[in-house]
């Protein structure tokens, strides 16, 4: 009925055949030569086959895991000891491990009457280098001079950070 006759006419129009599940036999060729696919007969035929699993499927039900001397996976334990690892370092860094009186770990708090008394002897140290020191030369000019007055100014600088540091009320103590 409806189809247009001529040569150009049957590479433009074919007959349908998606209701038929006819044989491949029965369906036309192209116009290039090649043989129609038949993608019905196709799919029955994969259907029909078994699908290929990959490897790592078959491996993992066919091999237990390995376990511990008291049955656990060794895979939990080491979830075990990277939670404990995490918990340490988030107790490190909120304080929650630390001493009653606020020491770090590893240092204990010194006593007022100890840190006074060395406080005492510090500022009383202090006195004696500075002494020395107002005791130099104003014009220094020998090598032994200038090492004696470079020995008294790192004293002095040491024995000041010492009373900054005993100056705090607090002052911890590596143990």
């Amino acid at each position: 009925g409806g189809y247009p006759t001529g040569a150009g006419a049957a590479l433009t129009h074919a007959p349908s055949s998606r209701g038929s599940c006819g044989s491949s036999s029965s369906r036309a060729s192209s116009a290039s030569g090649r043989p129609a696919r038949d993608i019905v007969a196709d799919n029955r035929a994969a259907a029909v086959q078994p699908r290929q699993r990959a490897a790592s499927v078959g491996k993992a039900s066919d091999k237990p895991f390995v376990c511990d001397s008291s049955g656990a996976p060794m895979y939990l334990q080491r979830v075990k000891a990277n939670v404990a690892a995490e918990e340490r370092l988030i107790a490190d860094r909120l304080g929650l491990n630390r001493n009653p009186d606020g020491a770090p770990p590893g240092c204990v708090l010194l006593p007022d009457s100890e840190r006074l008394d060395t406080l005492a002897r510090l500022k009383k140290k202090k006195e004696e280098l500075e002494l020395q020191h107002r005791r130099l030369p104003l014009k220094i000019e020998t090598v032994g001079q200038k090492q004696r007055a470079e020995e008294l100014e790192k004293k002095l600088k040491t024995v000041e950070q010492g009373i900054s540091s005993l100056s705090q009320p607090k002052v911890f103590v590596r143990v």
